[in-house]
C-alpha cells in the first residue's frame, strides 16, 4: 500500500511576487504514518487559504497538538511536521521520507 501525500503550490500572478521565484513548488511525502488536519477559521476570507503562515517540527509525543511547532528542522524526537496557513487550516504529518521539487 502506498501511503503518500503530495502538496503543490503555484506561484501567484500578483505584482508583489518576485519574478525570479519558481512557478511551482511540490512537497511529496512517502510512507506516511501520521496525517491530521485542523479546519480553517470560518470567519477568515478564503484568500488566506493559500498563504503559508508557518512550517516546523513538533515533538513526536505531542500527537494531539496541532497548532504549534518546536523546531525549524527535524530531529529524532521532533519529526512531526506542522504546516499552518493564514486561514487557520493546519496539516500535521509524519513520513519516512520527503522530497521537494521546484519548476
Amino acid at each position: 500500500m502506498n501511503r503518500k501525500v503530495k502538496l503543490s503550490w503555484v506561484k501567484s500572478t500578483g505584482d508583489w511576487v518576485a519574478t525570479d521565484c519558481p512557478n511551482t513548488l511540490d512537497l511529496e511525502f512517502s510512507s506516511v504514518s501520521l496525517f491530521k488536519c485542523k479546519e480553517r477559521d470560518s470567519g477568515t476570507p478564503y484568500t488566506e487559504d493559500d498563504c503559508l503562515e508557518s512550517l516546523g517540527f513538533i515533538h513526536n509525543n505531542m500527537t494531539e497538538e496541532i497548532e504549534s511547532f518546536a523546531k525549524a528542522a527535524p530531529s529524532p524526537d521532533a519529526c512531526h511536521l506542522n504546516i499552518s496557513f493564514m486561514s487557520g487550516f493546519t496539516l500535521k504529518l509524519a513520513a519516512e521520507s520527503a522530497k521537494c521539487s521546484i519548476s
